[in-house]
């Protein structure tokens, strides 16, 4: 759709936001999940609003970011 080839796309990709495309996305679906679960919405719902296939992948991919795991990053975020 862009008239470019995928290696040509990931490098300039890369080039511009001194990150891959795989970690961009990744960061923004967490960041996605953040606001999902300030506003009430269960861990297994945002695992399956955001498209995770697993709870313990979307866990990990989480708190990678924030350095906490979901349920402790809401309990301390949601007052």
């Amino acid at each position: 759709m862009l008239f470019v080839s995928r290696p040509h796309l990931c490098s300039a990709f890369s080039r511009e936001t001194e990150q891959g495309i795989g970690h961009y996305a990744r960061a923004r679906r967490v960041e996605r999940a953040k606001t999902m679960l300030v506003g009430c919405c269960s861990v297994a719902q945002v695992v399956t609003r955001l498209g995770w296939t697993h709870c313990s992948t979307f866990s990990q991919a989480f708190k990678q970011s924030p350095g906490v795991s979901p349920i402790e990053w809401r309990n301390s975020n949601s007052q």
